[in-house]
Protein backbone atom coordinates (compact mmCIF):
# COMPACT_ATOMS: atom_id res chain seq x y z
CA UNK A 1 0.00 0.00 0.00
CA UNK A 2 1.25 3.42 -0.81
CA UNK A 3 1.87 5.56 2.20
CA UNK A 4 1.35 8.94 0.64
CA UNK A 5 -2.33 8.05 -1.51
CA UNK A 6 -2.99 7.06 2.51
CA UNK A 7 -1.61 9.85 4.42
CA UNK A 8 -3.55 12.38 1.50
CA UNK A 9 -6.59 10.00 1.44
CA UNK A 10 -6.70 10.85 5.46
CA UNK A 11 -6.14 14.33 5.26
CA UNK A 12 -8.73 14.72 3.05
CA UNK A 13 -11.23 12.61 4.77
CA UNK A 14 -10.54 14.80 7.47
CA UNK A 15 -10.64 18.34 6.18
CA UNK A 16 -13.90 17.31 4.12
CA UNK A 17 -15.07 16.22 7.69
CA UNK A 18 -14.49 19.34 9.75
CA UNK A 19 -15.98 21.55 6.30
CA UNK A 20 -19.21 19.23 7.05
CA UNK A 21 -18.73 19.48 10.98
CA UNK A 22 -18.29 23.28 11.08
CA UNK A 23 -21.28 23.66 8.92
CA UNK A 24 -23.78 21.86 11.16
CA UNK A 25 -22.50 23.55 13.97
CA UNK A 26 -23.26 27.32 12.19
CA UNK A 27 -26.45 25.81 11.43
CA UNK A 28 -27.54 24.50 15.01
CA UNK A 29 -25.98 27.83 16.53
CA UNK A 30 -27.92 29.82 14.16
CA UNK A 31 -31.00 28.81 15.68
CA UNK A 32 -29.82 30.52 18.99
CA UNK A 33 -27.58 33.16 18.43
CA UNK A 34 -28.11 36.42 16.14
CA UNK A 35 -26.22 36.31 12.42
CA UNK A 36 -23.94 38.95 13.65
CA UNK A 37 -22.26 36.99 16.30
CA UNK A 38 -18.87 37.05 17.00
CA UNK A 39 -18.97 32.86 17.06
CA UNK A 40 -21.17 32.57 14.03
CA UNK A 41 -18.94 35.14 12.33
CA UNK A 42 -15.40 33.31 13.66
CA UNK A 43 -16.67 29.55 12.54
CA UNK A 44 -17.65 31.55 8.70
CA UNK A 45 -14.14 33.31 8.59
CA UNK A 46 -11.80 31.35 11.34
CA UNK A 47 -10.29 34.84 12.42
CA UNK A 48 -10.21 34.98 16.33
CA UNK A 49 -10.70 38.82 16.55
CA UNK A 50 -14.32 37.77 15.22
CA UNK A 51 -15.07 36.49 19.03
CA UNK A 52 -13.42 39.87 20.49
CA UNK A 53 -15.39 42.00 18.34
CA UNK A 54 -17.77 43.21 20.27
CA UNK A 55 -15.78 43.50 23.84
CA UNK A 56 -13.38 45.53 21.41
CA UNK A 57 -16.60 47.59 20.91
CA UNK A 58 -17.82 48.00 24.51
CA UNK A 59 -14.10 48.93 25.86
CA UNK A 60 -13.68 51.53 22.95
CA UNK A 61 -17.27 52.85 23.80
CA UNK A 62 -16.31 52.91 27.59
CA UNK A 63 -13.14 54.75 26.80
CA UNK A 64 -14.66 57.59 24.91
CA UNK A 65 -16.95 58.35 27.39
CA UNK A 66 -13.74 58.70 29.96
CA UNK A 67 -12.79 60.97 27.41
CA UNK A 68 -15.69 63.40 27.82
Amino acid sequence: MDNEYVSRTIVATVHIASEKAAERVQTLMADYLPADSGPLQYLRDHKFGSLLGRSDEIVQDLAGRDDR
